[in-house]
């Protein structure tokens, strides 16, 4: 587990320890299935009640191979609209959180299919974030191409950022590039070229 971060949370400084307990109920790896079917919202919302500090240290988690605040783990096993609003209010400066890899919280909703009600609130808790890039260019929409999207969630994503369809990560690949490779449904991708028939 991690050493302490040091945040600086108005006039002064706290050190916050990762909590063994909220690290164990987080350490699932969100790319496999049967792990995000163990994630359990209620027990993390009960421990960051107990601790909430607990909520605003990074944690390596192992088994994902991630390090993260407990809130971007927890959307990325499929976190509800409870559990994100809850953590939200414990953090409220974690809405602007990274990963290692420089995702957002909005990039890794989009990217592990997470309930289409929390990338709403995300968005509008956060509506910046829809422009926001990762460390390999990827903006919201490329990131959700690439996962197996609803078209609801592609129309939501343009809408609040149109210019987006055209951006290309550092691969060169646009949004369709991405939604074709890793075969997106076929009324994503007709989204996409409907939208950009250009492409």
């Amino acid at each position: 587990m991690n050493e302490a971060l040091s945040l600086i949370d108005g006039p002064q400084l706290k050190i916050c320890m990762p909590d063994p307990r909220l690290h164990s109920l987080l350490n699932l790896n969100p790319a496999i299935e049967r792990e995000r079917r163990k994630f359990d919202g209620q027990a993390v919302i009960e421990e960051v009640r107990q601790n909430p500090y607990a909520a605003r240290a990074l944690y390596a988690f192992e088994k994902s191979r991630h390090s993260c605040f407990p809130i971007q783990m927890a959307i990325m096993l499929g976190a509800s609209t409870n559990v994100v609003d809850f953590l939200l209010s414990v953090y409220p400066r974690s809405i602007g959180a990274r990963d290692m890899y420089g995702s957002t919280l909005l990039h890794s909703a989009c990217e592990f299919q997470t309930p289409f009600e929390v990338v709403s609130l995300l968005l509008e808790r956060f509506p910046g974030a829809i422009t926001e890039k990762d460390f390999n260019n990827n903006t919201p929409l490329n990131s959700a191409c690439r996962c197996e999207p609803t078209p609801q969630m592609i129309s939501l994503l343009i809408q609040r950022n149109p210019d987006a369809i055209r951006e290309r990560n550092k691969e060169g690949m646009t949004p369709l590039h991405s939604a074709c490779s890793y075969q997106a449904s076929v009324e994503v991708v007709s989204l996409l070229l409907e939208i950009w028939p250009a492409a």
